[in-house]
């Protein structure tokens, strides 16, 4: 080996170690930013799905994992909500969805997504009249994205179908209800892959969630039936105790 190919391998660790330092660094000095920032965009998406005016509690169920409660002010329990990941064309999706306690889609919101810039990405777009085309410096209109829009009061009980006719922020209100009676949500042109992805990622996650808590709530009323008819059992006996001693 001569001297120029020794320089050379040592210039290359070098390089190296000295890309390392800094990426560790820039790491270190940015992670808790990062965190703050996953955690606001996963707190902002869990208020989408939520009803006006509601809490949300968390808690795990078996065989599921997290999940939220939502209740209303008198403390009752309204609905549910929970993380779905789905995998995209060329990401991983992630959402919140919420529920009511009928099975119907209370909103839908993107945590996070890394797809296709003009197609996959499409998910988060936002379609504002104040802004095309007479509105371009205005500020854009707080609304959610067409896409979760037209998941609202979709039944996640029954199958969630595609629809390939138009997206649904050009449909007619005639065309929505429609859509919405035979649960039926548009494709994003081009991005058949990501639509599909986040549907059958809701789909069955929901109803596993609702399969979940129903059973829970079934155990929990034969538990307390069981109780019950012990306690009665324990009242009559003693009833009988008295009487022979009398």
């Amino acid at each position: 080996m001569n001297k120029n190919s020794i320089q050379m391998i040592f210039a290359l660790l070098c390089f190296v170690v000295v890309a390392t330092i800094a990426i560790n660094f820039t790491y270190e000095k940015t992670k808790d930013k990062i965190e703050e920032r996953t955690l606001a965009a996963k707190e902002s998406s869990l208020k989408n799905v939520l009803s006006h005016g509601s809490t949300a509690f968390e808690d795990t169920l078996d065989g599921f994992g997290t999940y939220w409660g939502e209740l209303n002010e008198k403390r009752e329990i309204i609905g549910y909500a929970f993380i779905g990941e789905a995998r995209g064309y060329s990401s991983t999706i992630r959402f919140f969805c919420g529920l009511d306690l009928n099975g119907k889609i209370k909103g839908l919101s993107i945590i996070s997504q890394n797809e296709t810039p003009g197609l996959g990405t499409r998910v988060v777009e936002i379609i504002s009249d104040a802004r095309f085309p007479f509105g371009l410096w205005q500020k854009q209109e707080k609304t959610n994205p067409w896409f979760c829009e037209q998941f609202n009061e979709i039944s996640a009980k029954s199958e969630i179908l595609l629809n390939n006719d138009g997206e649904w922020h050009t449909l007619s209100e005639e065309a929505k209800d429609k859509l919405l009676k035979n649960n039926h949500i548009t494709v994003i042109t081009g991005s058949t892959i990501t639509t599909a992805a986040i549907t059958k990622e809701l789909n069955e996650k929901a109803k596993k969630l609702l399969y979940l808590l129903e059973l829970q709530k079934k155990a929990y009323r034969k538990k307390m039936q069981t109780t019950d008819e012990n306690s009665e059992n324990g009242e009559n006996e003693l009833t009988e105790e008295k009487a022979n001693d009398l």
